[in-house]
């Protein structure tokens, strides 16, 4: 049942309930019967309601929405523009034919007049848009129309007004006091002092937050130095006089004046702070000269004056006290023939001190061992008092392993001679190296009884193990001249098992071999150490040349001692790892350092560090802090990596490898630093010997530091990685730009190197891999030459170099090189090409794949013009070779003749057309043409038939730019790196989308 019907339901069965009462119904209750309410149902519809806009009789005068209290206002639109007439209104619900909503038209008669209309010229007097002014008008006349200036009411602001510093544009170009003529210089406070310096100033209509108008301050760096500062015991010139009061001075530049308790200031090693030491000097300045020196010595009593001492008996002094010496050594110091050294005889007292009783004395019985216990010695021999069990007092037996070989034995043909009497044997019976294994037995070598099958491999160039490999890197990489390693990745790669220690390196080819410590270890291992520096020492400071040049330092302590020391491996090994210790102190060599990798590319440590370039890392603050637990760092700047000495200033921290922290918001004077190399440095007393470790002043956030660590940087390469020619990076370490799987120094093809067989030593550049000018001159020499990777040298011994080429063997008579390709996806990844990409090398890997671009990988990829027009010397074809993105299968091509002049069409140099067609005999197809080849340029292809190709359109338009399609144009190429228009497709069948071209020459 209808919800509405329900209350007039009730009512009616109410009124039948209802027999004796007559008062009128009144069912909605809104004051009127039903015999004047036209719907007792709805309270607001009665004979006294308001009329509005609802399509019902709200006042039950049997008439709907008449004179509705509601209606909106119309306005007659005479001419239809939209804007109505505001004196011809009317009110209605609903919109008369002809009236709008909106007034305003000041000529209804006209649709070129209503607000917003345009006003475009300036000379037409006609109010279009309805606002009362005219463009032609020039209220301020200053000469200028107002359609063309900014503000017409002002005669001073116009195009081409003077610009001043009064908050308006006064030129009309948008910008408000842009360069005016009448602005005033500012200067920085930089320390924030109240007093400006002359180091940075600005000029300006006003003055920027920080900067004064004059200049006042004779040091903006330090807030405690300005005019009328008190004087304090810091050496600045704090009150700007011009004097630095005595005593503030620090001669010796130790980091304390006198008035900071420096007791002799013309000598850095006595300070308040310095550790005493055994020189004859107050060091620390208590006034104590030599006391409690860290490097006195230990000197033992010696009471039988035997020259060595008593370890029980020790004192510690800088020189050695009367009666005592510096060995430790004497195991009975009441008797000057005991000691070690002495002559050890068989009386039952350790005369040379090393642990045992009558070992090796000078008058004892020399003794064989009787191995094979038959009563016959060897040759194993034991010096003693007694005769000890199973050994003998003769060396008779010749095989003292077999019971039954002995002298007078029996003989047996077994290749022993069994009675030891030197009786002949066959030559392969024999152990003539006695090794004990006979040449039937395996040995390869029976006159070297270091080489057997038990021998042990050794780097001697001999099989000691006979196992038909001569110094097997399994077993002895890395351990002799002969044998090295191209570095410690490479080794622990062949060595698994390697433990740290020093080892022979090559560098991977660049030097002679040379010894270099290999940690195992750590992070992985294989990590070959180049540098150990003492923070103490200004040996590695951020200006020392042992960062960028070729001198070594003690390279011939190869360990992770406390030696400073710079190795061959700083100047000559690739890496792609770089690993930071730090052991703090520098004093305790006993702890455990910190390590900290960072992953970073290149060619040397020395090439990186002599660029003086600032490499930077990403490791971020924590981990350089957590690198020294417990380090402080300045909150600003954070400048990390390698060089990193960012700031223009003289004086600011500098670190060559490490993290710098500064308390402003920039990096001109950072006052702390965390790493390896670090600068002198001289703000906030920045101490001058501080090179390795972690260095903190002016409110760094774990307070002022001066910790001096003890460093070392070591280099690792991804052996396994993958190395491609061309990019400049010697990705795997192994000396080669590219994959060089057969270790000969030669990159193979795959990679972009000249190794035809990468597999071979034998065979690599140069060495059995044929070189042709060009692919047409391979197939000329090898008919049966099939697509791939040749070498080739198109200007034979000429300065180009040899490069290794795709060659296709097989389209259209083959003998093409590929010169050049680009390809990008319709809905991917876009790419632009830079107008010089055709005459510039880039992406040699991708020439090197020629399925690259019919498989629909974006990218881009030119030999260059010098290796391009040396190809096509003299004369050549040109091929064009298009390929749909939807379907590699679908192609179309066209040819064009090119000469010595191959430069014309790869530059943006216009030339007369020449002929291009559709088959390489150029004689089908044929149309001139220009083919320009630079991005932003244009060829047409007029007359050219595209059908057969399944393309239709009036003209092949081969497009390098954004230009919008023509509707009978067919679009070949975009170069372009907006998604929309970064493809061709034929537009009047199939809708094929393509964006793949390769250029081929013969």
């Amino acid at each position: 049942m209808h919800a509405r019907l329900i209350p007039v339901l009730i009512a009616l069965s109410l009124v039948a309930c209802r027999k004796d009462d007559d008062t009128p119904l009144d069912l909605d209750n809104d004051g009127y019967s039903q015999a004047v309410d036209c719907d007792d149902t709805d309270a607001t519809v009665h004979p006294d309601a308001e009329e509005v806009c609802d399509g019902i009789d709200n006042n039950c005068d049997a008439a709907v929405d008449e004179d509705p209290v509601d209606a909106p206002t119309w306005y007659a639109d005479g001419d239809g523009d939209g804007f109505g007439d505001g004196g011809a209104a009317t009110a209605a619900c609903e919109a008369p034919e002809g009236y709008v909503a909106q007034q305003g038209d000041c000529d209804d008669s006209s649709a070129a007049f209503h607000p917003g209309a345009p006003e475009t010229d300036c000379a037409d007097p006609a109010d279009y848009n309805c606002d009362g002014s005219v463009g032609y008008a020039d209220a301020d006349g200053d000469g200028v129309p107002a359609c063309e200036e900014c503000d017409d009411g002002d005669a001073a602001v116009h195009p081409g007004a003077e610009e001043v510093c009064d908050g308006v544009d006064n030129d009309c170009n948008g910008l408000v006091d842009d360069d005016p003529s009448d602005v005033t210089r500012y200067y920085a406070d930089i320390d924030g002092d109240g007093f400006a310096g002359d180091r940075i100033w600005v000029d300006a209509c006003e003055a920027p937050e920080g900067y004064l108008d004059a200049v006042t301050d004779c040091d903006d760096f330090h807030a405690e130095s300005h005019p009328g500062a008190e004087e304090a015991c810091d050496g600045l010139d704090n009150d700007c006089d011009g004097v630095v009061p005595g005593g503030e001075a620090d001669a010796d530049g130790d980091g304390f004046m006198g008035c900071e308790g420096d007791c002799d200031d013309g000598d850095a090693r006595r300070t308040p702070t310095a550790v005493e030491v055994c020189d004859g000097v107050d060091n620390n300045c208590d006034e104590l000269v030599d006391m409690g020196a860290v490097d006195a010595s230990l000197w033992f009593a010696d009471a039988d004056a035997d020259g060595y001492g008593d370890a029980g008996a020790a004192t510690r002094a800088c020189e050695a006290p009367q009666g005592a010496v510096a060995d430790d050594s004497d195991c009975d110091d009441l008797d000057a023939g005991v000691h070690p050294g002495a002559a050890e005889v068989c009386d039952g007292v350790d005369q040379d001190c090393d642990g045992s009783v009558d070992d090796n004395p000078t008058d004892a019985a020399t003794w064989y061992l009787d191995a094979d216990g038959d009563g016959f010695g060897g040759r194993a021999t034991q010096v003693g008092c007694h005769q000890p069990a199973g050994w003998v007092g003769n060396t008779d037996d010749c095989d003292d392993l077999d019971r039954a070989v002995y002298p007078g034995a029996p003989e047996r043909c077994d290749g022993l001679l069994s009675d030891c009497d030197l009786s002949p044997i066959g030559a392969d019976e024999a152990d003539a190296d006695g090794d004990g294994f006979m040449s039937c037995e395996g040995d390869c070598d029976d006159g070297d009884p270091e080489v057997s099958p038990l021998g042990v491999e050794l780097c001697d160039e001999i099989d000691n193990d006979c196992d038909g490999t001569v110094d097997n890197p399994e077993e002895v990489l890395g351990d002799g001249e002969a044998c090295a390693a191209m570095h410690c990745s490479d080794l622990l790669a062949w060595r698994p098992y390697a433990v740290s220690g020093a080892y022979w390196i090559d560098s991977a080819g660049h030097a002679a071999p040379y010894e270099a410590y290999c940690d195992m270890e750590t992070e992985g291992g294989g990590w070959t150490l180049a540098l150990k520096a003492d923070g103490t020492s200004a040996t590695f400071a951020y200006d020392s040349s042992y960062w960028t040049d070729d001198v070594l330092l003690n390279e011939s302590w190869a360990d992770m001692e406390h030696m400073e020391a710079k190795y061959e491996s700083f100047v000559t090994l690739p890496f792609a790892e770089v690993l930071l210790g730090m052991e703090y102190p520098v004093t305790d060599s006993s702890l455990e350092p910190n390590w900290l990798t960072v992953d970073q590319y290149g060619d040397s440590l020395m090439e990186l560090f002599g660029s003086e370039v600032f490499v930077p890392t990403s490791l971020g603050r924590a981990a350089w802090k957590a690198w020294m637990p417990g380090s402080s760092l300045q909150s600003n700047c954070n400048a990390e990596g390698f060089n990193v000495s960012p700031s223009t200033l003289v004086g600011p921290a500098q670190v060559r490898i490490g993290i710098l922290g500064n308390q402003e918001a920039n990096c001109e004077t950072p006052d702390s630093r965390i790493g390896i190399g670090g600068g002198t440095g001289t703000y906030c007393s920045m101490p001058a010997n501080h090179t390795v470790g972690n260095v903190a002043r002016c409110t760094p956030d774990n307070g002022d530091l001066t910790w001096y660590a003890w460093g070392t940087v070591a280099l690792r390469c991804d052996v396994y990685a993958e190395d491609l020619a061309g990019d400049g990076l010697d990705t795997n370490c192994d000396g080669v730009d590219g994959v060089d799987a057969d270790r000969d120094g030669s990159a193979s093809f795959e990679s972009g190197g000249l190794d035809c067989d990468d597999a071979d030593p034998s065979v690599s550049e140069g060495v059995g891999c044929p070189v042709a000018e060009s692919c047409a001159a391979v197939l000329a020499s090898d008919p049966s030459a099939e697509d791939g990777l040749y070498a080739v040298d198109p200007d034979g011994s000429g300065p180009i170099g040899a490069f290794a080429a795709y060659c296709d063997m097989t389209a259209e008579g083959g003998g093409w090189t590929l010169i050049a390709k680009v390809h990008r996806y319709h809905e991917g990844p876009s790419v632009d090409e830079p107008n010089d990409w055709f005459q510039q090398v880039r992406d040699l890997p991708a020439l090197r794949d020629a399925a690259t671009y019919a498989a629909r990988t974006p990218g881009q990829a030119s030999l260059g013009m010098e290796r391009i027009a040396a190809l096509g010397a003299g004369s050549a074809l040109a091929r064009f070779e298009f390929i749909a993105e939807d379907d590699v299968d679908q192609r179309m091509q066209f040819f064009k003749a090119v000469d010595a002049g191959i430069v014309n069409w790869t530059t943006t140099v216009p030339h007369a057309p020449t002929t291009v067609c559709t088959d390489a005999a150029m004689t089908d197809q044929c149309e001139d043409g220009d083919i320009l080849g630079g991005p932003g340029l244009t060829t047409d292809f007029d007359g050219m038939s595209t059908e057969k190709y399944g393309y239709t359109g009036g003209r092949w338009h081969m497009r390098l730019n954004a230009d919008a399609m023509g509707a009978n144009f067919s679009a070949l190429c975009s170069s372009t790196g907006d998604a929309d228009d970064n493809a061709w497709h034929d537009n009047a069948i199939d809708g094929h989308w393509g964006n793949g071209l390769a250029i081929w020459v013969r």
